[in-house]
């Protein structure tokens, strides 16, 4: 394997590199060339741990997330997300009223049978609706590595790449969905700390598979070779890894909940008149105005939904130029 310095125009394979450096050392007529050698990578922000370790850049979080907010999440990239999630809301909120106004409650085989469809018909629309997100964050993906080499692509473009990529993004999301569940299985038994366990194996596994997408849309890799990179990527770089994904994870929730606010204080302006509680003043508002306002909130959550889904995808693809990306490249300009 070749890589590339900054100032040379021949390729050096690394272990020469290296061993050149190391015969410099104790050379005194070899000491500018090797001043020289750490010059030149220190270029391009890498550093060398040793001989056996590959090199990897610098990170910066904070551009990372910067980037990942004013590029991605509010911006026009996320219009297709948030069209899709708040058609999801309405489709779920229409089942739901459908099934709270509609079911005979005085009918029990009725109602398990009505409870049993409806579940059916709630998972349809949550798997469809889960592919189309799933494919708008594949373009997400794909616009985020156009960034990085000063380019720009349009949803249309996207659109022809990533759906050569759908099947690859379906199977991995269905494995890295159906390997905890199957653990969780087993872990969320256990007395007294089994819910604890389930959900330090849900994190670990959310960090190993971190960066399977951008391997599948910017790697060109399958599903699964993309999770085994993902993990073996997470092996060797894991604070890396797991800071990037608290951040993530951290504004992630900051914006889901600064959206629900409006939900959240309709919801308890509704149900608590509702309780019979002594002294709270018993208002009860028509129910088409309850329609109204809850379906308005739900639009808003659903914005803030898109906006955090669409930070995330940015965020993984932004960390995966970062550090896979650039590596991959140099492998492909020495092959």
């Amino acid at each position: 394997m070749f890589i590339r310095r900054k100032s040379l125009t021949s390729p050096v394979p690394i272990s020469t590199g290296y061993s050149d450096f190391q015969n410099t050392n104790n050379n005194p007529e070899g000491g500018t060339d090797a001043l020289q050698f750490i010059a030149e990578w220190e270029g391009w922000g890498l550093n060398i741990k040793n001989k056996n370790k590959c090199i990897m850049p610098e990170i910066s979080y904070e551009k990372i997330v910067i980037e990942a907010l004013k590029k991605d999440a509010f911006s026009r990239r996320s219009l297709p997300m948030i069209g899709t999630i708040i058609l999801a809301a309405i489709f779920i909120f229409t089942l739901l009223a459908d099934f709270i106004f509609k079911l005979p409650s005085n009918l029990v085989p009725f109602a398990i049978w009505g409870f049993l469809f409806f579940l059916l018909k709630i998972f349809l629309v949550l798997l469809i609706f889960w592919i189309i997100t799933l494919f708008f964050g594949g373009i997400v993906i794909k616009q985020t590595g156009e960034d990085a080499k000063g380019e720009q692509i349009c949803l249309k473009e996207g659109f022809s790449f990533v759906k050569n990529k759908m099947l690859s993004l379906i199977c991995a999301g269905i494995l890295i969905a159906f390997i905890p569940s199957v653990i969780d299985l087993g872990v969320s038994n256990i007395p007294y700390v089994g819910g604890l366990l389930s959900f330090i194996v849900s994190i670990i596994i959310a960090l190993l598979v971190f960066v399977t997408y951008p391997c599948i849309v910017l790697g060109e890799r399958g599903a699964i070779d993309a999770i085994s990179a993902s993990i073996h990527h997470f092996i060797e770089n894991k604070l890396q890894i797991f800071i990037i994904w608290l951040l993530r994870s951290v504004i992630g929730l900051v914006i889901t909940f600064i959206f629900a606010i409006p939900f959240i204080i309709v919801f308890i302006l509704f149900i608590f008149p509702m309780l019979p509680l002594q002294g709270f003043p018993s208002y009860f508002p028509s129910m088409m105005s309850v329609i109204v306002i809850t379906s308005i909130t739900i639009v808003i959550l659903a914005i803030g939904l898109s906006i955090a889904l669409v930070f995330s995808y940015g965020v993984t693809a932004r960390y995966y130029i970062t550090t896979i990306g650039r590596t991959d490249e140099d492998d492909n300009e020495g092959m």
